[in-house]
């Protein structure tokens, strides 16, 4: 809910903690830090779908489809352990909507 409503600073400062702890020396810190990425994905998966849902221009409605099949396409490689999670999360803070209505 904090990445959807928050500004673009608030959803940088987000990914950006959870790239950090992904470079922990821990392999724990490393594991949770994927699983925050996985969490956050799903997460806006599903508000995107609401808001897909709830608009009524094809512009706006365009725009979610878009971002809804981009994360069904990384959602899935966020579950695998070797997976990039910079370029990932960096990828989802380029085409997440500004608005989620």
């Amino acid at each position: 809910e904090a990445f959807v409503s928050g500004s673009a600073a608030v959803r940088e400062k987000m990914v950006g903690k959870i790239l950090d702890e992904a470079k922990s020396d821990e392999e724990e810190e490393k594991q949770e830090a994927r699983a925050k990425a996985l969490r956050l994905a799903e997460g806006l998966a599903r508000a995107g779908y609401k808001a897909w849902r709830k608009e009524s221009g094809p512009d706006a409605r365009d725009t979610f489809q878009a971002f809804l099949t981009d994360l069904d396409r990384l959602v899935p490689i966020l579950h695998d352990r070797s997976a990039p999670l910079k370029p990932i999360l960096e990828h989802i803070l380029i085409i997440a909507p500004k608005s989620f209505r």
